[in-house]
């Protein structure tokens, strides 16, 4: 499937995208996999597309991330955020 976003998307970044926070850390958010207009193009995790709504909503919710909808401070993240796929 990526190849084929490579060639229907060639602008996009189109490559695995790895998860952010501490990797010591207890809590995990584990995605599905990366949206193809969001992660997929700008390579940052559940970024610009519905699935990262939820789960940003849910961290701010609980004070774990003070911005929810973009990673520009993903150091007060305390939690680590990564796709299953």
């Amino acid at each position: 499937m990526r190849n084929k976003n490579k060639i229907s998307f060639p602008n996009f970044f189109n490559d695995r995208v790895f998860g952010v926070g501490p990797l010591s850390s207890k809590p995990i958010i584990v995605g599905l996999a990366p949206g193809l207009q969001g992660t997929n193009r700008t390579d940052q995790i559940f970024y610009e597309d519905f699935s990262g709504s939820l789960p940003f909503e849910f961290l701010k919710k609980h004070n774990i991330s003070k911005n929810y909808d973009e990673f520009n401070e993903i150091k007060i993240i305390r939690c680590r955020i990564t796709n299953a796929v």
